[in-house]
């Protein structure tokens, strides 16, 4: 790789794979809701045609929560792309062999045995694929490659996109065999954060949990847009909690350093949620008073609404309300109250 490869620091935003569509799940839900931003691995012609993404993720793109990332971009720059994924299928052996066997064979009910990819992801591989049986090109731009085959160079494609600096994306998916791929196929700083990212959905299941109605896009954006500053505290807190956690080498004693952040998160959230609700925790701002009282009918003259009027009717509230303090759960708990409704 060249001068661009780096480690894995903590990054704001992250990259999904191995599919372009992203799934209407709570998974993805948590996703959206930690991270400043998820990107999508996609063709170029998608940007020209957005009806060939689905509804949903169109939406979430329209919204700005998702982020389309052509690999052209990024791949380019990387010495022996292609050689580095060729020689990890050559190095298969014997299970290249059941591979070409099974992606010829017609495929088992409600299982695929090929996965459709873009030629603009694979550069020279598509030919090799091609060349060993296990790919074919369906129209001159899309080739449909072996399931493991296609999994596996998703899998490495996010992986190298990922520690591009000038990307800025750590990849994700809510699959696991294509996260244990990319476990397998990258280097050891990605299988750490492998094991990170499996103990981060454990730890945010817990602290997001799951809504009790669908969110739509515009919803997760309003709350990130109304409660977003709050956000880079409770990430460093969650990513820190990994940390220490991933410090402890025994099993057992790692499961119960998870059970006590969980009891203790837990804890803290539902403290703050009772807070909020025993002193009516205010959250309107400035524009938000001046949209609500300019809607209150008034005799003789317009209602003009002056800093001065705001500090009057916020102090109004002066003897049952009190400043929740600023915890990095606070974000948690204000996702759970307004937003997830639990």
């Amino acid at each position: 790789m060249d001068e661009k490869i780096t480690g894995n620091p903590l990054k704001n935003n992250v990259l999904y794979y191995p599919y372009i569509n992203l799934p209407q799940t709570e998974w993805l839900t948590r996703m959206l809701l930690y991270y400043e931003k998820v990107g999508t691995i996609t063709p170029p012609i998608y940007k020209t045609y957005p009806s060939k993404f689905s509804p949903y993720t169109r939406d979430l793109i329209k919204e700005g929560l998702v982020t389309q990332v052509f690999p052209y971009e990024y791949v380019h720059g990387v010495k022996r792309f292609s050689e580095s994924f060729t020689e990890y299928i050559d190095s298969l052996g014997p299970e290249v062999g059941q591979r070409r066997r099974l992606f010829h064979l017609p495929p088992k009910p409600f299982q695929s045995n090929s996965m459709k990819i873009h030629i603009s992801k694979m550069e020279t591989i598509c030919e090799y694929l091609v060349h060993n049986g296990l790919s074919e090109n369906i129209d001159g731009q899309w080739y449909q490659v072996e399931i493991s085959t296609a999994l596996d160079f998703m899998s490495y494609l996010a992986a190298i996109i990922g520690q591009v600096d000038e990307a800025g994306f750590t990849p994700i998916t809510d699959k696991i065999m294509p996260l244990n791929r990319l476990a397998k196929s990258v280097s050891i700083d990605a299988r750490t954060e492998n094991r990170a990212c499996k103990l981060r959905l454990q730890l945010l299941k817990n602290v997001l949990p799951s809504p009790k109605q669908p969110l739509s896009p515009a919803d997760i954006l309003g709350f990130k847009m109304k409660h977003g500053d709050k956000l880079t505290e409770f990430r460093f807190y969650i990513e820190k909690s990994i940390l220490d956690i991933l410090k402890q080498q025994n099993s057992d004693l790692r499961l119960r350093e998870i059970d006590l952040f969980n009891q203790k998160a837990k804890e803290d959230i539902e403290e703050i949620k009772v807070s909020m609700h025993k002193f009516g925790w205010i959250t309107v701002g400035f524009a938000n008073l001046y949209a609500l009282l300019s809607e209150i009918p008034v005799i003789g003259v317009p209602l003009k609404i002056t800093q001065s009027v705001y500090n009057v009717v916020m102090g109004s509230y002066s003897t049952t309300t009190k400043p929740i303090k600023n915890t990095p759960l606070l974000y948690a708990a204000i996702a759970q109250k307004e937003l997830l409704r639990v």
